[in-house]
């Protein structure tokens, strides 16, 4: 009871390692150590969690909603390092807090840094490193994180182990200019540049959901050079299938069909760019379902079954792509292969209800109406309670 009511002290004895944050990162960390054991020595490169994430996706982060199955970090940054950058990643990475803890140490014994300024140093790191276990770093953590590792570098640093290089003569006007001119050249690139295409990007939406045509607005933007020419695609892709059903409804239906098209080409070119990112593959088989319902040409179906099942290489457990999928090889007439897509889901986990009413669907629609009434018989039994969309069903 003392220790409860100390205000810091308190508040950390009374936390409870429980709730849907610590489920879903206890799966993230889970993914993390698995997917470590696909590339052990490098990982799967620097930032691409997402992509092992995807891989070893867990079908049990869909309990927790639909916002909890996309994780591009690990939210632990030991086991994200060791996911992303392998054995040989993570070790460097521990270097640098056993580098600046043994410096320090050494540094007090040698009588140039306090027995203050070498706890707080370590306790510094310690904190960091309690921290990072449930949680990634940050511009912020990195300046805390750096500023403290130079500071613990410099303090206690005698005179006499600071080398001296000094130089005469002069740095010619030649060697300024060019240096200043391709500093202004790289800034102007990797900053300027981008800017103006983002600015432009944002201006264009504006005017897409103003009433312009959507595809001369695009063109607009991509004569901007810019490293960022993706992301440009996927926000004017978004955007063509948020303003597509106002476009339908204010008569528009072929300058919509025309903006989707488009969309669709401009996102192949990032599917070919990142072929794992199946955040992609999403919006393509929204477009294709789009177009499918606009031309009645069953073309699009095909293509949406294609892209989709290229998608499952990619995240074969994620229950989205097999909801998108299922319905498609149902209208194909591969109702069989419908039906065993969305078994496999339940049988991967029960509890998600989606799964068993849109097994229940394609029965119905497939007039096998007792097999419907079985599957949600079958539910029911299990706990399972329908809400919206599952309760029409």
């Amino acid at each position: 009871p003392v220790v409860r009511s100390i205000p810091a002290l308190g508040v950390l004895l009374n936390t409870e390692l429980r709730g849907d944050s610590v489920g879903t990162r206890i799966l993230a960390w889970s993914v993390a150590i698995e997917s470590a054991k696909d590339y052990p020595l490098f990982g799967w490169g620097p930032n691409n969690y997402y992509y092992a994430f995807n891989q070893h996706f867990r079908p049990e982060s869909l309990e927790y909603g639909w916002a909890e199955t996309w994780f591009d970090n690990a939210n632990n940054i030991f086991l994200n390092t060791l996911s992303a950058q392998g054995i040989f990643g993570l070790l460097v990475y521990l270097a640098l807090f056993v580098t600046a803890i043994v410096t320090v140490v050494k540094r007090y014994r040698q009588g140039s840094v306090p027995f203050i300024m070498m706890g707080l140093s370590i306790a510094f790191l310690g904190a960091h490193v309690v921290q990072n276990i449930f949680v990634f770093e940050n511009p912020t953590s990195y300046l805390y994180f750096f500023f403290t590792l130079a500071f613990m570098n410099g303090y206690g640093m005698k005179y006499a182990e600071v080398k001296q290089d000094v130089r005469s003569g002069k740095i010619s006007v030649g060697v300024v200019g060019g240096v200043t001119g391709l500093m202004l050249l790289f800034l102007y690139a990797t900053n300027v540049n981008p800017a103006r295409a983002n600015m432009a990007m944002l201006h264009a939406i504006q005017s897409i959901y103003q009433g312009e045509d959507p595809i001369t607005q695009y063109e607009k933007v991509t004569v901007i050079s810019t490293p960022h020419i993706d992301d440009i695609r996927n926000d004017f892709s978004r955007t063509m299938l948020d303003i597509a059903p106002q476009y339908k409804t204010a008569g528009r239906e072929a300058d919509a069909r025309r903006g989707i098209e488009f969309a669709f080409k401009e996102l192949e070119k990032n599917r070919e760019l990142h072929p794992l990112d199946i955040r992609v593959h999403i919006q393509q088989a929204e477009q294709a379902q789009f177009l499918l319902l606009s031309t009645n040409d069953p073309a699009w179906l095909l293509a949406g079954e294609k892209i989709l099942e290229d998608a499952r290489r990619y995240s074969p457990s994620r229950q989205q792509l097999v909801y998108m999928l299922a319905p498609v090889k149902a209208a194909l007439g591969k109702v069989d292969e419908a039906v065993a897509l969305l078994q496999h889901t339940i049988d991967e986990d029960p509890k998600i209800a989606e799964g068993w009413w849109r097994l229940a669907l394609v029965h119905e629609q497939g007039g096998l109406h007792a097999e419907a009434l079985r599957v949600l018989q079958e539910a029911e039994g299990k706990g399972i309670v329908f809400t919206g969309s599952g309760a029409e069903v």
